[in-house]
């Protein structure tokens, strides 16, 4: 969609962002922003997996840094050694058909989770003990850290920033100004997710979604996007000035106050 209608490509930026006064100095530059409180399970999933104990298995240089990874909260894979153990919590195998099933794990890997709430309670609990200070996973930084200069703290340039919810409504008003007209049928299906979530975010108390909120409030006051009702009360943003004399938008709970 982006190379054949837009004529653009997808990039990644380095992360003091001098890309965009470089190679892309003449570029528009478009991003989009997600729910700070979705995007956390979403980006919990996702490292969850990418740091079990299956992976430590992989071979070649690109996996070294998972295979010394000393797990700051290696109680998330108690009782996990392998995939299959993982897979029997989400996917368990008295639930597969094996008369018609001849790929577990690819068909486990497209069905909603049936977890019984054994990955929700260790995601509740991890809720509880990060501080949201220390991530070890590009996937774990908040959004407004990856729109700022690492260095100075400014924001990047950026010509239009767009809500994922939003993304097909964006890009047929981006196709309809450039002429193109209606995006083609097959372009019309816009999935957050490759695979659903594993773990059961039906089951996680309202107490951990507040808390997943105050975590994330750099995000939701920054960006100025709306809480979810959920979340209600629980985050304040204020404008103020740093004792240089610059205006900020402050959250009022810190992370490590959270």
């Amino acid at each position: 969609l982006i190379k054949h209608l837009f004529n653009a490509t997808q990039e990644s930026m380095s992360p003091v962002g001098r890309d965009l006064s470089t190679r892309f100095r003449n570029y528009s530059v478009i991003t989009s922003i997600r729910d700070p409180l979705s995007r956390f399970y979403s980006q919990y999933d996702e490292v969850f997996l990418r740091y079990g104990p299956w992976m430590k298995k992989k071979k070649g240089r690109a996996w070294d840094y998972v295979r010394t990874f000393d797990h700051p909260f290696p109680y998330l894979y108690d009782n996990m050694t392998d995939w299959p153990d993982y897979q029997e919590a989400f996917c368990p195998a008295h639930l597969i058909d094996r008369s018609v099933v001849n790929f577990p794990k690819e068909w486990c890997s497209r069905q909603p989770t049936r977890e019984n709430g054994t990955l929700s309670e260790r995601f509740e609990r991890f809720v509880h003990d990060y501080d949201g200070l220390r991530p070890w996973d590009l996937h774990q930084h908040l959004q407004v850290t990856r729109l700022s200069n690492r260095d100075t703290g400014k924001p990047r340039r950026v010509s239009t920033i767009y809500k994922s919810e939003d993304t097909l409504s964006f890009w047929t008003r981006k196709a309809r100004k450039l002429g193109g007209g209606a995006l083609p049928d097959e372009t019309r299906k816009v999935n957050a997710r490759s695979a659903p979530r594993r773990f059961n975010s039906s089951l996680v108390s309202l107490e951990t979604k507040r808390r997943i909120c105050r975590l994330s409030a750099i995000d939701y006051c920054c960006l100025n996007l709306e809480l979810p009702p959920e979340c209600e009360g629980s985050v304040t943003c204020s404008l103020d000035k740093n004792d240089r004399g610059v205006p900020r938008i402050q959250p009022w709970f810190h992370p490590n106050e959270a």
